[in-house]
């Protein structure tokens, strides 16, 4: 139960509008008998919003209460009443036009305003009155991906999807691994291990495992602002164990990257290890969201060299944290945003933008209504250019 104060911080209601509300039959708190204290429960959320919904609409509170108390009784006895005169307006096409758009929002609110969750009123009360209207607007995703071998006598890259009621979760994963793999100090930058291996499906079972690790134990229900990060590196940790027990039945040391999208609601949680990446395409531009745990962009980041030698640089590809190579995950980036209804991300293994730069990656989304051109597009820009293996996952909007 709330006291009238802490259920007008969370709603973004005044005391007094609540009052008010109370007056005209809208939103009835319980009464202490004794002290007449105003309390609200769970479900008087869900009719805060809706008012608040409605009101948007321009609707009068008198309006509004009558929409309430219909809700109340039998939504599909007024939907099939509105339905049908729906049908009669059809032959009243001038005369009735703004009636029989007034009746398509009402039923458009009936539908919507049935999915409204606690957790989305929750979420409401850390928005602005502009967004708080929108948060019964669910963001659907769903994802398309394109996989190239290049030259390479195996692909070691690996990516997978699960979506779900409760959350989408988006994996891609570059695996490297062999029996002769060995390691010598790099001269060059004192302080880290270079990583030589030779070949043969190692990488493939590390990326392999790495994803359907993650996959198979993704519980959505934890994954919240505030335990996310610390889910995404227990998540991480248990892979790099299961794959340090493949390696220990000498199956030969073996690594991997990996880059996590989880969407959930109108957020994205990233959870990232190695030089596999994902972007994000909104308004036009491309944005890198993680950030490579390679030595060149270390020593970018300490200011040590300049951005126009990383091209060139004796260690621009060797990794300082992967999953699989050691007994624990040395670093692991994880971050979180808001995400809109246009946003499309982008996970790409190093064989992709290796080869396309952000500016030609950016070129073929010239057709945002049709993604599947855009991935055609960049698997045959691959198949023309590359060498290595390439993968990518494209995310958007459905």
């Amino acid at each position: 139960m709330y006291n009238i104060g802490k259920f007008a911080d969370i709603t973004g209601l005044t005391k007094r509008a609540l009052r008010f509300y109370e007056s005209k039959g809208l939103l009835k708190p319980q009464k202490d008998k004794i002290n007449n204290y105003r309390t609200y429960c769970e479900s008087d959320f869900q009719k805060a919003l809706k008012i608040e919904f409605y009101k948007s609409l321009g609707f009068s509170l008198d309006e509004i209460g009558e929409i309430l108390n219909l809700t109340e009784n039998n939504i599909s006895i007024i939907e099939g009443k509105l339905k049908n005169i729906l049908n009669k307006l059809e032959n009243e096409e001038t005369k009735l036009n703004n009636q029989k758009n007034i009746i398509n929002k009402v039923l458009d609110i009936l539908n919507k305003s049935q999915k409204i969750t606690f957790e989305q009123i929750k979420i409401s009360k850390e928005l602005t009155i502009k967004e708080r209207r929108n948060v019964m607007q669910k963001l659907n995703f769903i994802s398309t991906h394109g996989s190239l071998i290049g030259k390479r006598e195996e692909n070691q890259d690996y990516s997978i999807k699960s979506e779900t009621d409760k959350g989408n979760l988006y994996l891609i994963a570059d695996g490297f691994g062999g029996n002769n793999l060995s390691t010598v100090i790099n001269p060059v930058t004192p302080g880290f291990e270079r990583v030589l291996f030779g070949g043969n499906n190692n990488g493939c079972m590390a990326s392999h495992i790495a994803c359907e690790t993650i996959r198979e134990n993704m519980n959505f229900d934890k994954i919240t602002d505030e335990s996310f990060e610390q889910y995404i590196l227990e998540l991480i940790e248990l892979a790099n164990v299961n794959i340090l027990a493949k390696y220990a039945d000498n199956h030969g040391k073996m690594g991997t990257t990996i880059s996590i999208l989880i969407i959930k609601n109108d957020k994205a949680y990233i959870g990232h290890v190695g030089d596999s990446r994902i972007y994000r395409l909104r308004d036009n531009k491309l944005e890198q969201l993680t950030e490579d745990h390679t030595i060149i962009q270390k020593l970018l980041n300490e200011g040590k060299i300049l951005r126009k030698d990383i091209n060139t640089h004796p260690d621009k590809n060797i990794l300082y944290s992967c999953i699989g190579y050691t007994d624990k995950v040395k670093e692991v980036f994880t971050r979180k945003i808001e995400v809109k209804k246009n946003d499309i991300f982008l996970l790409l293994t190093d064989g992709v933008y290796n080869i396309l730069s952000d500016s030609e990656i950016l070129q073929q989304f010239n057709d945002k209504n049709n993604i599947k051109n855009t991935e055609q597009n960049i698997f045959e820009l691959l198949k023309l250019h590359g060498e290595d293996n390439a993968s990518f996952q494209l995310v958007y909007p459905e």
